[in-house]
This record gives structure tokens, sequence and C-alpha cells, in this order.
């Protein structure tokens, strides 16, 4: 059985790039948005990219109505290398906090702060969050932004939960994720994967091997075994919203953005799943 299961393995593995050796030519190089995959431990690198996050914030409230920083107090949500706290601080925020649970990005973050404001002027922090408490009070939050983070939380439900807890009565959340799981590129390893639906055709764990194959980093195969160990959790828009209803908080606006333009499409329930590229979201307490 062992050898039968190891040759099963094989075959898989040797499949699944056979596969997608087929979409080769769709393979992009790790460049990817004006940015370049950096050492976290070059700290020029870091603030660089920092710098582009904080750039690219202009053109991610774009997905949203105009928004009105001025004087409130507004939480960014997996704040990474800090560069979006420092764009909404500059936007005329009376106070800025960024929350993240990634002591590397805090360090990070705060180091970036240190670069672009070195006399503290910003009214901006960073703090360490944890998978299940959000540092910052009951109703003290007028603006939560959270981008690119939602499909990697590990409880989403209770996530949304410390959202409306935190948000005042007349509190909003912007929230944009994607690309959803069942997207052509769910498992977000489009360098790895330029086949879609690869997640979908082949096994998980044929996945976790094909990515470490391709990745040799410091995480440990032994160890990482399905996707949630690298951070995804599945999400899919209706995962989204059935968990957005259950957590107390309604969606003032959604709009789910295509794949190639075919609207018509992401109003099909289940057709939907496959060719909702992103979700942007207003949410409010119900």
């Amino acid at each position: 059985p062992r050898v039968r299961s190891r040759m099963q393995k094989t075959f898989g593995l040797r499949m699944l790039l056979a596969y997608n050796w087929l979409f080769g030519w769709r393979r992009r190089s790790e460049q990817a948005g004006g940015w370049r995959a950096h050492d976290w431990d070059d700290e020029a690198a870091s603030i660089e990219y920092a710098k582009w996050r904080h750039d690219e914030t202009a053109h991610f409230l774009k997905r949203f109505p105009p928004i009105d920083f001025t004087g409130k107090t507004v939480l960014d949500f997996g704040c990474s290398h800090g560069g979006s706290v420092v764009y909404y601080a500059e936007q005329g925020a009376a106070r800025v906090i960024g929350v993240d649970i990634a002591d590397r990005q805090l360090e990070l973050a705060r180091n970036y702060l240190r670069h672009v404001s070195p006399d503290g002027r910003l009214p901006v922090e960073v703090r360490k969050g944890s998978h299940d408490r959000t540092p910052v009070d009951d109703e003290s939050l007028d603006i939560l932004m959270c981008w690119d983070v939602f499909e990697h939380i590990q409880d989403p439900e209770g996530v949304l939960r410390e959202w409306r807890r935190m948000l005042k009565p007349d509190g909003r959340a912007y929230v944009s994720f994607g690309p959803p799981w069942y997207h052509p590129h769910g498992v977000h390893l489009w360098e790895c994967f330029p086949g879609p639906w690869t997640h979908v055709l082949f096994s998980e764990r044929t996945v976790v091997a094909a990515r470490h194959y391709h990745k040799r980093d410091d995480l440990d195969p032994a160890v990482v075994t399905k996707y949630a160990d690298l951070g995804f959790n599945r999400m899919t828009v209706g995962r989204f919203l059935e968990l957005m209803r259950r957590s107390g908080l309604v969606a003032e606006r959604l709009d789910l953005h295509p794949v190639m333009g075919l609207r018509p499409l992401v109003w099909l329930p289940g057709v939907r799943e496959l060719f909702v590229t992103e979700v942007h979201c207003v949410l409010k307490r119900a």
C-alpha cells in the first residue's frame, strides 16, 4: 500500500506539472503590478514595497464610492508593511491604526513609519492582532479598511463579528478580496500554476507538493500539507455572504467584479463562483 501510495503521489505530481506546462505561455514572472517579490530581510526593498503599496491605495479606493477620511478613526486590517496606513493619515484621518498578526510585517511597518514620519507627527500606530481578537475598543471605528486579506483569515466568521464589535453604529467596513476559491486561479499561486482550476482538478496534497517543488523555500513540506497551512481559507462568494449575514453585518454595497467583463454570469448562483475575480463590499452593522 505504501508503494502504491508513493506511485500515485508521483503520478499525480507529474500530471499536475504537465498540465501546467501546457499553459506555460501564460506564466507570469514574480513581477506583478509594478513590484517584484523581495527579500523581507532587505530593509531598503521593504521600504520600496511599502511605497508601492502606499501609491496603490489610491487605486484600491476607486473600487468604492468616495470616502471622507477627515477627522475619522480608521483601522487598516492587515496593514502589512504600512503603506496604506500612511495613505489614510494623509487623507485627513484623525487616527489610523494598523493591525497585523505577523511580527515581521509589523516590524517592517514600524520601520516605514519612522522613515516617512521621523518626527512622529502622523497620527498613526501599528498593533499586533491575533486570530481571534483585534486590539481595538468596542464601537470606536468610523472606517475599517481590509484589502486582499479576507481570503487568508483563519476564522473569517469570528473576524466579521470582531468588525461589528469595533464599528460605531454609523461606521463602515470597506472590504475587497479576490480571486475567490473557485476562480480559475483561486489558490493565488499563479507563478506556480498558470493552468486554470489546478487546485480543483488535482488533490490538495498534490497541489501543495507541487507548490513546494516550485518554491523550494523554508516551509517544511512534511508539515505544510494543506491549503490552510499556506494561508488560503477556501473563501467563496457564497460563503462570504453567508458568514456576513451570520455575523450581524449587512452589505450596503456589493460589487462582484467579473472575469473578462462577463457581468451577467456573476449573478447566477453556482456559476458565478467560476467567474467572479474580485469582491468589493461596503458593510455596516445590521
